[in-house]
């Protein structure tokens, strides 16, 4: 699946209020994410040749802070430099505003549309909109759910996706019943497991107390399993940090009971099994031991 981002001139216009300090700050950061974005082989980045005439600052166009001298006494010359590698390695697209908005609701399980936001940009459904890391990570879940395409497409997907999750082997197959029917849902679950598990748990010290709390915040069903003989089936081999396997019991387990068809109201017992995560198994992330149907 490419993905395809744009760059528009009016994301770079100044906003009242900007000051020095502020321009300097969003430039390192959006130089970071930028970076991180295109360190995917499949996401190119394209921009408008008209992006350099925008006003970035007051009476300083985006050309002017990238190569006239003068703005280096007035700016940080890492900052121009930011801002240069930006604009430099992305690609020239002679797309007009129109054009682009109109590609982004074509997309398939080939190729989807985004728009990269360096200043808030008005009247694009936020799901195409890039602002940070963050957005971009949602941005790829969304469209991860809508084309899940296969099982193993979809774990190998997963991994670039849930930065905080690690997904054992046995994924790749378990998932392959159910993926179909219940990709949204999937991802749903990730996300909130990616997103802020941790941050609940690190506020808990108790364990079942943190479900809870996990699970009214998120909307999920998560439980403890109750049955103690069944610990072997929930025990999954994850690679330790000296690269020996050690077992690790997959005690909670999120039950995933919405179908994509909405108008599907049949129960099921699909669940996600996963363990919050050891220091020396891969840095400390949630292992995800399997998803798929109950075991």
């Amino acid at each position: 699946m490419i993905a395809n981002f744009y760059l528009f001139k009016d994301s770079f216009q100044y906003k009242e209020g900007l000051t020095t300090d502020d321009l300097e700050e969003k430039i390192k950061k959006f130089s970071v994410d930028y970076e991180y974005i295109r360190e995917y082989e499949n996401d190119n980045v394209f921009i408008q040749d008209s992006v350099y005439d925008a006003y970035i600052f007051p009476n300083i166009t985006v050309v002017d802070l990238m190569y006239d001298i003068k703005y280096k006494q007035k700016f940080d010359r890492d900052t121009l430099e930011f801002l240069r590698l930006i604009v430099e390695k992305s690609a020239d697209t002679d797309l007009s505003n129109e054009e682009i908005i109109d590609l982004l609701p074509t997309h398939s399980q080939e190729e989807i549309f985004g728009v990269l936001c360096f200043q808030e940009i008005e009247n694009i459904e936020q799901k195409y909109l890039v602002y940070d890391k963050n957005d971009w990570l949602s941005f790829h879940r969304y469209f991860l759910a809508l084309y899940p395409i296969d099982n193993l497409f979809f774990i190998s997907e997963c991994e670039k996706y849930f930065p905080a999750l690690c997904f054992h082997s046995n994924n790749k197959l378990s998932i392959k019943s159910i993926l179909d029917d219940f990709s949204i849902e999937i991802i749903r679950h990730l996300s909130e497991l990616n997103d802020k598990f941790k941050t609940i748990r690190s506020e808990d010290t108790h364990l079942p107390n943190a479900i809870i709390v996990f699970s009214s915040t998120c909307n999920i069903n998560v439980s403890l399993e109750g049955d103690a003989s069944r610990r072997n089936d929930l025990t999954f081999d994850f690679e330790t940090e000296d690269g020996k396997l050690e077992p690790v019991y997959c005690e909670p387990h999120t039950k995933i009971n919405s179908h994509n068809n909405k108008g599907n109201t049949n129960y099921f017992q699909h669940r996600i099994y996963f363990h919050e995560g050891k220091n020396h198994i891969q840095k400390g992330n949630i292992l995800i031991g399997h998803i798929g149907e109950h075991l």
